[in-house]
């Protein structure tokens, strides 16, 4: 929601409980040209998940967002989804849960790194190239796919619960359950 002229805070305002009410649950950022301390809790309380201020950022915007996203996956009784409890050891280079330990190349834990940071959200093929082949300027859209298989299969034999799902003319995405 955009408000960005003073006169359209109480519109807003007015609107926030209906988009913070339905049933999906929606994700209700509220941007405003100027807003004073008072009437941004008002807005919180109203059910607006974010309330930002100009001059906004677009990289904060986008990253409250997706903070957002990931913690409404997370029903408040579950531990999570097995995606999410892996965690990457730097120093030894591997994939890692409570039990088991998964050697990685370096490409491998670069991609996986990148898929790890959104767990169940589609990542876009260009930013997992710009990701694990940071220092080349030219990547070959086969060799994204060559790592990616080598994960499934190593993910497919240490981490059954755990998929890379192909998000088709889009990327991929790590999902999983337990």
């Amino acid at each position: 929601m955009l408000a960005a002229d003073p006169a359209d805070h109480a519109a807003m305002l007015a609107a926030v409980p209906l988009f913070a009410s339905l049933p999906n649950g929606a994700i209700v950022v509220a941007m405003v040209r100027s807003i004073a301390t008072q009437d941004r809790i008002k807005v919180l309380r109203a059910g607006a998940d974010a309330c930002l201020s100009y001059p906004w950022s677009f990289i904060e915007i986008h990253e409250r967002m997706l903070a957002l996203y990931r913690s409404s996956l997370k029903p408040a009784n579950q531990t999570g989804t097995a995606a999410a409890l892996l965690t990457l050891d730097a120093a030894t280079r591997e994939l890692a849960d409570a039990n088991v330990r998964l050697p990685l190349t370096k490409r491998e834990f670069q991609l996986l790194e990148c898929l790890l940071r959104q767990p169940n959200m589609p990542v876009p093929r260009d930013q997992l190239v710009r990701y694990a082949w940071s220092e080349k300027e030219d990547v070959d859209p086969a060799s994204v796919n060559l790592v990616v298989s080598r994960l499934r299969k190593k993910l497919a034999q240490r981490f059954p619960d755990v998929q890379i799902e192909t998000v088709s003319r889009f990327g991929y995405r790590i999902s999983g359950s337990r």
